[in-house]
């Protein structure tokens, strides 16, 4: 299994146990630090913590590929989608989650910032500054369109899936509103995609 910005080994040391062996790659070594002192105290041995950038990525192939909560990290977010597609075994599945750009409240900043998402960049980097939470804004959330584009362009089909276990309100009435119709995906406020290669 492939990890693409493994951060902490929060679901690389699980998966671990039910896998052959996992690549965790990020670019915070101090993230990479605490996942192998984790793994260690675990016991985990069949998994690899590796510095790097997701989208620089260009070793191997993997029976799974897994993107949790990275592709609004990135600018280039084809980019990233390439990746997976290029590195997933023939008979492999990625899963991939992030947010979803039209969700009205931004939640990486440890405060639900309304809209900002939805503005040009240079007036949510102001508006990001005004409230003293940092330079600029750095999330770049994508629409549905836009994502299952994307997952297309680069060969991969795609499923939807709500959380098993939503744990926040805006994941439960996500949920819920998908339930009810799925039209209501294109607001959602996050993506879980699961999918493989066409064939």
């Amino acid at each position: 299994m492939l990890d693409l910005g493994c951060g902490l080994g929060t679901n690389s040391i699980p998966a671990a146990k039910a896998v052959q062996s996992v690549l965790g790659l990020d670019i915070e070594q101090a993230y990479l630090d605490r996942a192998r002192e984790w793994a260690e105290r675990e016991g985990v041995f069949n998994v690899t913590f590796r510095k790097g950038s997701a989208t620089d990525f260009s070793n191997g192939k993997f029976d799974i590929v897994l993107c949790d909560y990275l592709l609004e990290h990135v600018q280039d977010p084809g980019r990233l989608v390439s990746v997976i597609a290029r590195h997933l075994e023939s008979t492999g599945a990625y899963y991939l989650s992030t947010n979803n750009k039209w969700w009205p409240l931004e939640g990486h900043y440890g405060m639900p910032l309304p809209f900002t998402s939805w503005m040009p960049k240079s007036i949510a980097d102001r508006y990001v500054r005004l409230l003293g939470l940092g330079d600029d804004y750095t999330v770049y959330a994508v629409s549905w369109h836009r994502l299952r584009s994307l997952l297309e362009r680069n060969g991969l089909t795609w499923t939807l899936k709500p959380p098993l276990h939503p744990y926040t309100i805006a994941q439960r009435v996500g949920k819920a509103l998908v339930a009810l119709s799925p039209a209501f995906w294109s607001i959602a406020n996050v993506f879980q995609v699961v999918g493989r290669k066409q064939t």
